[in-house]
């Protein structure tokens, strides 16, 4: 509870005169004029030197924090309180005109402060785990001297398949980061996606046939499908598109690279005929490190951005990604680039 600078400087000043009464009690040859006197002359002078004190310490520490939140926004005018009429009040006022004025800033700052938690926590359970692995494998062979050559050959073999981990979220971060600061230099050219898709199938042959799952690349014919963009994000953004329907689809299903025209446009759609995705979760796959189903996901691998570097690379390059599914029989992701009319 906070007193009133009056208050404080009546209790304090009614203090003060009783222990001076108290004193000029053992005086000798002290009357009741001199006591009155002395008395009046205590608390009087006691009041004023207290309540301009108080006044003082009140208005310069108050002044003090007009000039913190000045410094952290300089758009907030600068001025000091000169007189305290009832001066928490006035920097309560003031202290609510400023959060209204600059919610929106205020409740973005706290998102991020939120998100940049959120991520290091999720970054740091992704790279304990292969750390771990790799460190009990190392130390397993350190200390078992007389392990055959097979099973030393066969630790080492996993170990590594961590370390490979570490270097694929090693580098999809980097990528992440300099997508979202805009620092990656896009090198933009005449992309034939019918062939960029032939290779991304290609690339990701052994994981499907691991799967059991069917790849397929379906276009309408005689109908060329040459973009403007840079090809390596291009190709990034298909082959984690096509990694993740493989991975995350129905087991010995199919996952299809569909190219269409839409007038000057190119659309290229990703799908696959696994389990879906609820309505709840779509909103939220594009986000770092979440995951749909985690312990599906911890057998299957990833680094969980794949869709958010999807996400950022396909914004850099003019385009947005998209996404529709149904629970129980797949989902098509999409988006389209403006193509190079033959």
């Amino acid at each position: 509870m906070i007193l009133s600078n009056n208050l404080i400087s009546l209790i304090s000043a009614t203090i003060i005169t009783l222990i001076c009464m108290a004193f000029l009690y053992f005086v000798p040859g002290t009357n009741l004029l001199i006591f009155l006197v002395v008395g009046f002359s205590a608390f009087g002078s006691s009041f004023t030197i207290i309540y301009l004190c108080n006044e003082f310490l009140i208005l310069s520490e108050v002044n003090k924090l007009f000039d913190k939140v000045a410094e952290f926004d300089y758009t907030l005018p600068k001025r000091k309180i000169l007189k305290n009429n009832n001066p928490i009040k006035k920097l309560n006022l003031e202290l609510e005109k400023y959060i209204e004025k600059n919610e929106l800033e205020i409740k973005g700052l706290k998102e991020l402060e939120n998100f940049r938690k959120e991520f290091i926590a999720n970054i740091s359970h992704e790279l304990k785990t292969p750390i771990f692995s790799v460190q009990g494998y190392i130390n397993t062979i350190l200390d078992d001297e007389e392990m055959d050559e097979k099973t030393k050959r066969n630790f080492l073999e996993k170990a590594a398949l961590n370390i490979d981990s570490l270097e694929y979220l090693v580098s999809d971060i980097l990528t992440l980061s300099k997508a979202d600061s805009a620092k990656i230099n896009l090198n933009v050219v005449t992309i034939d996606l019918l062939s960029l898709c032939h290779e991304v199938i290609e690339k990701l042959e052994d994981l499907a046939k691991l799967r059991k799952v069917t790849l397929i690349l379906k276009y309408p014919k005689n109908i060329d499908f040459n973009i403007k963009a840079d090809l390596e994000s291009i190709f990034q953004i298909i082959k984690n598109l096509t990694e993740n329907a493989i991975k995350y689809g129905k087991e010995e299903g199919e996952v299809v690279i569909r190219l269409k025209r839409f007038g000057s446009q190119v659309e290229v759609s990703v799908i696959d005929d696994g389990p879906g995705i609820s309505p709840q979760d779509i909103d939220r796959i594009f986000e770092r490190f979440y995951r749909v189903e985690k312990s599906r996901s911890r057998s299957t691998g990833g680094t969980g951005l794949g869709l958010a570097i999807v996400k950022n690379l396909l914004i850099l390059n003019g385009s947005q990604i998209k996404v529709k599914s149904d629970l129980g029989k797949g989902s098509r992701f999409f988006f389209r680039l403006e193509s190079v009319m033959g």
